[in-house]
């Protein structure tokens, strides 16, 4: 029986949600359940699709679609045409079970059509479906990837959503398009973002044992250093993009981390974590190059980043010590690459001022792990870690070691002062940051502050007039 109204027939995945059911839900078994994935694939194999879509759903049972972050202007867009007393109906290759989940946040829908174990209602199936209820030219269709050309091919008229130019041009060819709404994420900038270049300035701190040693002026061990620091930021970048793709679920509850492009849907989870793996291959591989100890360490730290991602993040005060120590593993292996051998003084120090910046993190914004923590322990933390680094600096001037670099051993006061003051001012900074919700951790807050720029440039200038 032929519909006598044409309906305004909306796709789900990509089109209303950023994102794909399927896709995700099988990230999420892998997270959970990646002992089910085997036979889930064989289903694929033997009994097709739609098959494999239900049972997909049937395992992941914790999955809950509803959760993808929604296109703004689609759904706007879908509103305003139910408004003017379109009929819409919400026809998704993805299983019911999850589209049954979201309709909820579209309330403008008259009728749901979605795969359901048996017909796979995407591509040519979701054309067969609606051309059996509508009739050849009898609907009006939303989509937004080559898969849908199929479905405009035997549309009233097209509408294109979230896509490219060219698929505009071809979807012409083959119905009269009548609007292209929405806007594409641009991919390769969401790519871009989520290796997070900010973070990278972290990785200056394999350069410290080159600086505090004063051998800035061998040319080998300023090129070890660099390319130490270039393999770091790949393999640093490699952990965020995995990281972002495991938390996702957990990110998209977060004020801040929400925005970032794996949970906003601008960068598919798949892509985000394969992608993550491979540049930490390529950091391994690039290590080699400064020496297989360099390796070594670029291993470990990828083998830790991956633990802490997976484990240690959910472990009180744990995950704090495995968050100091990546910084201090990056001034060894600095170390190493240069063949500089690491003064106690600048690993306390550095002990120090980590665990300061690791208790400010958890006071800003501990997460539900730490809310059983009362946050002025967390305070109390890095007062005491901020105090252990003023106080190694002004003991360090009385060291053998400070009488062998330094000629002037009394400029070396100026550093505890400096820190000292920059510490207090840092730490109001990162609480007011927290409040007003404008950074999650104290690495942006000191990036962006011009003070904290001013400190350093003040230590380096002290360390150059007292050698």
């Amino acid at each position: 029986m032929k519909h006598s109204v044409v309906p305004l027939c909306v796709d789900l995945d990509g089109t209303l949600v950023r994102g794909d059911c399927l896709f995700a839900a099988l990230f999420w078994l892998l997270k959970h359940k990646p002992l089910r994935l085997p036979g889930l694939f064989f289903v694929l194999l033997k009994r097709g699709r739609a098959a494999f879509k239900r049972e997909v759903a049937l395992a992941a049972e914790g999955f809950d679609a509803s959760m993808l972050p929604v296109v703004r202007e689609v759904s706007q867009w879908c509103a305003a045409r139910a408004t003017e007393g379109r009929e819409l109906w919400l026809v998704s290759g993805s299983d019911v079970l999850w589209v049954n989940h979201i309709i909820a946040k579209f309330p403008f829908f008259a009728k749901v059509i979605a795969s359901d174990g048996v017909q796979n209602v995407s591509g040519e199936g979701k054309r067969r479906v609606l051309v059996q209820l509508c009739g050849e030219r009898g609907y009006d269709y939303v989509g937004n990837a080559a898969v849908d050309l199929t479905v405009w091919r035997s549309a009233r008229e097209g509408v294109v959503a979230n896509a490219k130019d060219w698929l505009a041009e071809r979807a012409r060819n083959v119905c009269r398009v009548r609007e292209v709404v929405g806007v594409r994420p641009k991919r390769l900038l969401s790519f871009w973002r989520s290796l997070r270049p900010g973070q990278w300035v972290k990785n200056l701190l394999l350069i410290a044992p080159l600086i505090t040693s004063h051998r800035w002026g061998e040319l080998d061990l300023i090129v070890a250093a660099a390319w130490g620091v270039v393999v770091f930021c790949v393999v640093a970048s490699g952990v965020y993009l995995v990281n972002d793709a495991w938390d996702r679920d957990i990110d998209l509850q977060d004020a801040l981390k929400r925005q970032r492009p794996v949970a906003a849907g601008e960068l598919g989870q798949w892509t985000a974590f394969f992608s993550g793996m491979g540049l930490m291959g390529l950091s391994i591989v690039g290590g080699i190059i400064c020496g297989v100890g360099f390796a070594i360490m670029v291993g470990f730290y990828t083998v830790m980043a991956l633990l802490y991602s997976f484990f240690f993040k959910n472990l009180v005060g744990l995950d704090l010590a495995v968050l100091m120590g990546f910084y201090l593993l990056r001034i060894y292996a600095g170390g190493v690459a240069t063949g500089i051998e690491i003064s106690p003084w600048l690993a306390s120090f550095a002990a120090a001022i980590f665990l300061f910046l690791g208790s400010l993190k958890r006071a800003m914004k501990g997460g539900a792990l730490w809310e059983v923590v009362p946050r002025f322990i967390l305070k109390a933390l890095a007062f005491g870690s901020g105090a252990a680094a003023v106080g190694t600096l002004a003991l360090y001037p009385l060291s053998s070691q400070a009488e062998e670099l330094y000629s002037s051993n009394s400029m070396l006061w100026v550093f505890p002062l400096v820190i000292g003051v920059w510490c207090v001012w840092i730490w109001h900074r990162c609480m007011d940051a927290a409040d007003k919700m404008e950074a999650a951790e104290p690495v942006a807050v000191v990036l962006r502050d011009p003070w904290s720029w001013a400190a350093l440039m003040c230590c380096l200038g002290v360390m150059l007039w007292a050698i």
